[in-house]
């Protein structure tokens, strides 16, 4: 009897811990009369809905106001005592006790991110920060809905990511291609350079297929970008690449007419497939150019 009276002192103590906190947590903007934590569950509507678009109206007409709590939302993380507090609180019937999943409320950040774009550009540093990209731990999956953050301010943000692929670290380089992957082509074409480096100079050839592969996702059938990735590819000194990329070219045909020069040299690689494909893609790209080279 005085063990099952002293975990109800617990749990009681723990709920009011957390109300306490509650309480005195940052003080929320306000748009026609409602809390913004409240608005922000009405992206669990999900888009289409009316409730969904009012939500995005309102955290649109509070601006900026909105980033403290969109951050500390992000931010959110339970530790096993918190999680141990509520299951006991749960068990008890003097007081009701009310949970949102972790991901319900990074899921609501992440869509109030949305609704100001790049009017949230303030937070970049902060979110760049939040990013454990070497933590292959319990939080891990958290990097995604900062990146969900990140690719909804846009222009900016992908300039900062772009920054990581600088970074020593590998596993890193690879998390910054796959955020970059999420971004509008135009929000991202000031990564294309660094990627290209990537592609051009990075020793590990893994870093090299990741930085062709974000450059692929990140073109989306653009035969501007693509071309010059291609280009790149046929000078690596792994033949698969170049491979790849003479039979990229040709399937592209005349759009890689910018090509030609780079798939004449091709058709001297040291490696006989190579020079296959690069005769095969040349004949597709610009025939006069490869009867003039003696591809039959």
């Amino acid at each position: 009897m005085k063990r099952s009276r002293a975990i109800t002192w617990v749990v009681l103590l723990g709920v009011i811990a957390v109300a306490a906190f509650m309480a005195f947590r940052l003080r929320e903007p306000v748009y026609q009369g409602k809390q913004l934590s409240k608005w922000l569950i009405d992206f669990d509507l999900g888009r289409g809905t009316p409730g969904y678009g009012n939500a995005e109206d309102a955290v649109r007409a509070m601006g900026t106001d909105c980033l403290p709590t969109l951050m500390s939302e992000l931010r959110a993380k339970d530790s096993p005592l918190f999680y141990q507090l509520i299951t006991l609180a749960r068990r008890q019937h003097w007081v009701k006790v009310s949970y949102t999943q972790l991901g319900t409320r990074w899921a609501r950040a992440v869509s109030g991110f949305q609704a100001l774009g790049q009017r949230a550009e303030p937070a970049i540093p902060a979110l760049m920060q939040m990013l454990d990209l070497e933590d292959n731990g319990r939080y891990q999956s958290h990097n995604w809905d900062v990146a969900g953050a990140l690719i909804a301010v846009g222009p900016s943000a992908a300039k900062a990511v772009s920054q990581l692929l600088t970074n020593w670290n590998t596993s890193i380089q690879y998390w910054a291609m796959d955020i970059l992957t999420g971004f509008h082509t135009e929000d991202v074409r000031e990564a294309i350079p660094e990627l290209m480096r990537c592609i051009k100079t990075a020793k590990e050839l893994s870093v090299r297929n990741q930085a062709a592969l974000c450059l692929e996702q990140i073109a989306r059938g653009n035969p501007d970008i693509l071309v010059p990735i291609y280009i790149a590819r046929l000078e690596d000194s792994n033949r698969y690449p170049r491979l790849n990329a003479a039979s990229s070219l040709g399937k592209l045909g005349g759009c890689a007419i910018a090509s030609v020069p780079a798939l004449v040299s091709a058709l001297n690689d040291p490696s006989a497939r190579v020079r296959l494909e690069a005769g095969s893609a040349l004949k597709l790209v610009d025939p006069e150019a490869a009867a003039k080279a003696g591809v039959k």
